[in-house]
């Protein structure tokens, strides 16, 4: 665990992010990330480390009916797939498909 946690903090502060929003990238630089030559910011590990102690542990998810928010975070584990069409793997054939009801499609 350390070493992929070493690892993504490097990759951070050596390829940096891209497609960061102004207010963040003039916050971030403010707080000592670098721009890179090709447009992306590189935050180095203090800044990242310091976002993850600083930041909240929990929030809420809102969801149009009230009742359907949910808090992120925590010890409790949340599944959705983000909007997207699920595909699942079929263990026979080995590929990706559609997901469907019927167990007996392929």
């Amino acid at each position: 665990m350390r070493g992929i946690y070493d690892t993504a903090l490097r990759l951070l502060a050596e390829l940096g992010m891209g497609e960061v929003p102004d207010r963040l990238r003039k916050t971030r630089k403010g707080a000592g990330a670098q721009s890179l030559e090709n447009g992306r910011i590189a935050p180095p590990r203090h800044l990242v480390e310091d976002a993850i102690t600083e930041g909240p542990k929990t929030f809420p998810l809102h969801g149009r009916d009230p009742n359907r928010t949910i808090e992120v975070g925590g010890d409790v584990v949340h599944f959705g797939t983000g909007g997207a069409a699920v595909r699942t793997l079929d263990r026979q054939s080995r590929l990706y498909r559609p997901s469907t009801l019927d167990i007996n499609t392929a």
